[in-house]
């Protein structure tokens, strides 16, 4: 028999504000940073950005976040090629997905 799941939205808006949460987020940004490594074809670093900041949108309130960024012209090219930031962040435990459309 299935049973019905109701999500308490203020209680996970008010976990998502916490300042352990902030903390685990900009953590877990900086070890993607970190795997990065150096991702030219000339071997030469490219920098790697994060910004931190707070989300806002979709189901949830808002919420900490952290943007990861290939500072390069063609930091997006790189990235479609050989999927560097995506490797980091599975390096660091975290699960990628695509964007639905």
């Amino acid at each position: 028999m299935a049973r019905k799941l109701k999500l308490d939205s203020r209680g996970i808006a008010e976990v998502l504000r916490r300042a352990e949460v902030a903390d685990a987020v900009e953590s877990l940004g900086q070890s993607v940073k970190g795997n990065v490594g150096a991702p030219t074809a000339s071997g030469k670093p490219v920098d790697v950005v994060t910004r931190s900041r707070t989300a806002a949108g979709g189901r949830l309130s808002a919420r900490p976040a952290v943007d990861i960024t290939l500072a390069h012209p063609a930091g997006l090219a790189i990235e479609a090629k050989r999927g560097y930031l995506v490797k980091a962040a599975s390096a660091a435990g975290l699960e990628v997905k695509r964007r639905r459309k």
